[in-house]
């Protein structure tokens, strides 16, 4: 079985997010996912 290897996380800068109702964190998450699974 193979390891994967993962990449380190870019961290934006906290005024990237000023005015959304959620953390960073969740809004990081929520956009890789999208962008990994295609959930639309």
């Amino acid at each position: 079985m193979r390891r994967r290897h993962r990449r380190p996380v870019a961290k934006p800068s906290p005024s990237a997010f000023s005015g959304f109702r959620f953390p960073p964190e969740i809004i990081m998450l929520a956009v890789r996912w999208y962008l990994r699974y295609g959930l639309s």
